[in-house]
């Protein structure tokens, strides 16, 4: 930013305002646009922070160079490209603490839901923000073993019939790429996302009636017997898509029982013979979808209403 050459603003040259501003983009004409920074032919006075300079636009000269600007709609989102050109879009989960599991009071729960704990996710942590779709499925995988795979809009549906195992490749695929690491979500982070700072038994509120819970998800009585293109329903809070319904969702851990201490980043136990999955599906009754309630199935399971949602990470 100090020196070596000049870099070219989108401003004009002016004169300063007295009064505070908020993102200022000089004045609205001019003459000469400003440049700053100073360069390798100038003298150390000329590299201040607040040194000014402005030449004619059209000028050309060997000291003066330009600097970039990506402009970010949503800090908090971002898209990775597959191969194909196939969007993966993701969403930024804060870092943060909330209570997993469910109150001995809270309707449609089971035991395997308690005892109620604090769970710490010390860092923010890139959450997909639809389940993996078919169209991403095959862009990576070549092929595709979902059920319901046909139909026009057959591609933004969710993959299903994947096992854990088969998850596993898929993420080892896309690490491959070179694009940054994939995996599959702790079930305490799937939790902690789905609650998006909630304690209800939704992240929308309790619905005792299941009222709102339509506007959210698609699950028994309310999903024509089949899966549905991803991203049709309401986001949480924290802008994900279907952690309710739809298909469900392979976590990493293996199943156990919950710790009554509390815990930080938890993985699950070391060993196990089922992988948890979590936010029921089109298949499921309502109760199933609550943000506390926990299922699991053999890792070789291929279900028609179990697919799978990515955690990214920087290369």
């Amino acid at each position: 930013m100090h020196g070596n050459v000049w870099e070219w603003c989108a401003d004009w040259y002016g004169s300063y305002p007295a009064s505070p501003q908020t993102d200022p983009t000089g004045p609205p004409h001019g003459k000469e646009r400003v440049f700053r920074g100073g360069s390798w032919y100038d003298f150390p006075n000329a590299l201040r922070s607040a040194n000014r300079h402005r030449h004619a636009p059209d000028g050309r000269y060997p000291a003066i160079g330009i600097r970039l600007v990506r402009e970010l709609e949503n800090e908090n989102a971002r898209t990775i490209t597959l191969p194909g050109g196939v969007a993966l879009p993701l969403v930024r989960i804060p870092a943060g603490r909330f209570l997993r599991g469910s109150p001995p009071a809270e309707a449609g729960r089971a035991n395997d839901e308690s005892p109620l704990h604090e769970v710490t996710i010390s860092r923010p942590f890139w959450l997909a923000a639809y389940e993996v779709t078919q169209q991403q499925w095959r862009t990576v995988m070549g092929s595709n073993p979902s059920t319901f795979a046909h139909g026009e809009d057959a591609p933004r549906r969710p993959v299903e019939r994947v096992s854990w195992h088969d998850a596993q490749d898929f993420l080892a695929r896309l690490n491959a790429l070179g694009i940054g690491r994939f995996r599959l979500p702790t079930e305490a982070e799937w939790e902690y996302a789905a609650r998006a700072g909630s304690p209800a038994r939704f992240a929308f509120g309790e619905d005792p009636a299941f009222d709102a819970l339509p506007k959210h998800a698609w699950f028994y009585s309310r999903a024509e017997g089949r899966s549905h293109p991803v991203g049709a329903k309401q986001p949480n809070a924290w802008g994900v898509y279907d952690l309710y319904g739809n298909v469900w969702e392979w976590c990493a851990d293996w199943f156990g029982p919950y710790p009554a201490a509390p815990v930080t980043d938890p993985q699950g136990p070391a060993s196990g013979r089922e992988r948890v999955i979590r936010g029921g599906s089109w298949f499921n009754e309502p109760e199933a979808l609550r943000s506390a309630n926990r299922h699991r199935h053999p890792p070789d399971s291929r279900q028609t209403n179990l697919g799978l949602r990515l955690i990214w990470s920087e290369p």
